[in-house]
């Protein structure tokens, strides 16, 4: 018999091959691939679509001005694409502190046609810059010592010691260097050069000049997302103005959380210019107009999807819920998330790590800080019973609701099967003194994605119950006294879609959770030093930190197949 040549890649036809090549997601791995042969170079490079997105925020700590100028070398080099000019219409950048506004100049010269641009300081938690509908739900990434982004002030940021300089993993370190500290020059001529094209911008975490909203307002007047979150610097009230009637009519998506509190003219322009088109509300509460303008202002927002409200320190929470459902919003809206003023600043551990240049400070920790919390106050069980009606809610985040009750969570969770995103935070060490939640259930919340519970009473049953969600992703539970090791070994073998988890101040003690793994619990824990500042991956598949214990999932196989231990399927996160 004639000897049968084994197919190889190389080999496939060009429309295999482009199929193939979409089942790539990640950019490192789809240009290994292109690298492979001169033939499937060849063939992927010249198919625009596949380089529409350059998502480089997951390879942050690798891409130098160098790797990014040879980046877009290689895919401008072979034909049928024309020299220095790329597909590309959404970038990612976001997180990348390694590079300086110096590599903006790659954007005038390769990307002339660039819809999405994102350049925050923080990687992103997401890519829903497109508009809510017709989006999938992004699953947020859990970060040992943090918690989602514009959640808590973190004022140690300010704190820097030299092992964190050395290595370049301190947050307040990646604030004042990210992309070499954005100047307004390379900003306004990137803008000049790409704003006609840009739809989504992204600047997160930046001090921006008052140069730069201008050139906003005046070259990217198609834009339709803008995240500006954490950018005051020398921004007035009269920029956000002239921001506001600049880019009104076609925006869609506004993020401006951690910044000064709007004036009453403020927003009275963003009302007028953005507020038939908006969908997408973030903003910061501050002491007074926030809560008390949106309460007035939501009936003149009739496209609002999605509305969040952060460091809130004074408003009638249940009048804007209110407002929500008489203007009719309750059809329609998605997200909710509100949140008072929280702040974590040093303790005096962490104070004296950091003064010390011969000792090895860890990454700051959630549990290791000092924080100092208000409430949502008046929240109610009387908002809870008009979010009843609210029936295309599928994300609602509470974070330390005054005079809510047990029944009152309850009833609304029986009114609300739809939701896919729950966060509901008291403050630390209060709990309910009833019987606690019996609703955060498979049966009642079938869809469930991602559930955050901080000292929230659950009783163990329900617990138990937890094993039969079919769609659950992300799990963090804070001050959870019922939760013990029988019930995280459940979720771990028997919940087939959970990838991430998070638990602190539960009943599981490390020997249990070494031991629920399958490794030696003594062998496992890691002390971070200045020639060893993260673990070595060979052996690491958890982390522990001040009691904090952060899990994600290798893949998507049943950890309990084949034989192979917990140990097997997991990895810890930093």
């Amino acid at each position: 018999m004639p000897l049968v040549k084994p197919l190889c890649l190389e080999a496939l036809p060009p429309e295999i091959l482009l199929d193939v090549a979409t089942f790539v997601t990640c950019f490192q791995d789809r240009l290994h691939l292109c690298q492979s042969s001169s033939r499937i170079r060849s063939v992927l490079i010249g198919h625009e679509p596949l380089w529409y997105t350059l998502s480089l925020s997951p390879l942050a700590e690798s891409i130098t001005d160098a790797v990014l100028s040879e980046i877009f070398r290689e895919l401008s080099s072979a034909p049928p694409l024309q020299p220095k000019r790329l597909p590309v219409k959404i970038l990612d950048l976001s997180g990348c502190f390694k590079i300086s506004s110096l590599s903006l100049q790659y954007l005038e010269r390769y990307l002339p046609s660039l819809r999405c641009l994102q350049l925050g300081v923080d990687p992103a938690e997401d890519d829903t810059w497109q508009l809510p509908k017709g989006t999938r739900l992004q699953l947020r990434k859990i970060v040992l010592g943090r918690q989602r982004q514009g959640l808590y002030k973190d004022w140690r940021s300010s704190i820097t010691s030299p092992v964190f300089a050395k290595t370049g993993h301190d947050y307040g370190y990646r604030r004042r260097y990210a992309m070499g500290t954005l100047t307004s020059s390379a900003l306004k001529s990137t803008l000049v050069s790409c704003g006609r094209t840009l739809e989504s911008l992204t600047l997160a975490g930046h001090c921006l000049a008052r140069s730069a909203l201008q050139t906003i307002a005046s070259h990217c007047i198609s834009l339709r997302y803008l995240d500006i979150s954490g950018c005051e610097g020398q921004i007035t009230q009269g920029d956000l103005q002239t921001l506001f009637e600049g880019i009104g009519p076609h925006l869609e998506t506004l993020k401006m959380t951690n910044m000064s509190e709007l004036s009453d003219l403020t927003s009275l322009f963003l009302v007028q210019h953005c507020g038939k088109t908006l969908r997408v509300l973030h903003i910061s509460g501050g002491k007074y107009a926030a809560v008390t303008f949106l309460t007035r202002a939501v009936s003149r927002l009739p496209r609002l999807e999605d509305l969040r409200i952060n460091q809130i320190v004074s408003g009638d929470v249940n009048g804007l819920v209110l407002a929500l459902r008489d203007s009719g919003l309750f059809q329609q809206l998605t997200s909710l998330d509100l949140s008072p003023k929280l702040d974590i600043y040093p303790s005096n551990r962490h104070a004296s790590r950091s003064a010390a240049s011969h000792t090895s400070p860890s990454t700051p920790s959630f549990a290791s800080g000092m924080r100092m919390e208000h409430a949502l106050a008046p929240c109610s069980d009387q908002a809870l019973d008009m979010l009843c009606r609210f029936e295309r809610l599928t994300t609602l985040r509470l974070v330390n609701p005054a005079y809510i009750t047990s029944a009152g969570v309850n009833n609304m969770l029986r009114h609300l099967p739809q939701l896919q995103v729950l966060e509901l935070r008291r403050w630390q060490d209060m709990q309910y003194s009833d019987g606690g939640l019996t609703t955060i259930s498979p049966d009642n919340l079938p869809d469930l994605r991602e559930c955050v519970l901080y000292s929230i009473l659950i009783p163990p049953s329900i617990f138990a119950d937890w094993t039969d969600f079919r769609h659950l992703k992300l799990v963090e539970l804070w001050d959870a006294s019922n939760f013990d090791h029988h019930h995280l070994k459940g979720l771990l073998l028997s919940c087939p879609t959970l990838r991430q988890l998070r638990i602190a101040k539960t009943s599981v003690i490390w020997d249990d959770f070494a031991d629920i793994l399958g490794v030696d619990g003594s062998t496992t824990s890691f002390t971070p030093s200045p020639d060893a500042p993260f673990p070595p991956a060979s052996h690491l598949k958890h982390l522990k930190y001040d009691g904090e214990i952060v899990l994600s999932r290798l893949d998507g196989r049943r950890s309990d197949a084949n034989g192979n231990t917990l140990f097997d399927y997991w990895q810890g996160s930093l």
